[in-house]
């Protein structure tokens, strides 16, 4: 959490605890809504979580050939950059 978002929250905080009836709106309007959505969290059949074990994988395997090939590029592009460097300095610096 950055600062400013910290710094944000704490002076809410503090200004719902000084006004106890605010606070208790809040409280029990944070509560409806709550009780309203009734937060459920979906059960899935062993396929189907075997499916998504799969593509989690997958996607994971292609995110680290994506890193690796990008790191493999920008240490090329160094390995140029510094050959180049010596190349055009071996002369001057002598």
């Amino acid at each position: 959490m950055s600062f400013g978002v910290y710094t944000r929250v704490d002076k809410t905080n503090r200004n719902l605890l000084r006004n106890k009836s605010r606070y208790a709106n809040t409280k029990k309007s944070a509560y409806e809504v709550n009780r309203r959505v009734k937060l459920e969290y979906p059960t899935y059949s062993p396929e189907e979580l075997r499916k998504i074990k799969k593509k989690i994988w997958a996607d994971i395997r292609k995110d680290q050939k994506r890193r690796r090939t990008v790191l493999l590029i920008s240490i090329l592009c160094g390995l140029v950059v510094a050959t180049w460097l010596v190349y055009t300095f071996q002369y001057k610096v002598l």
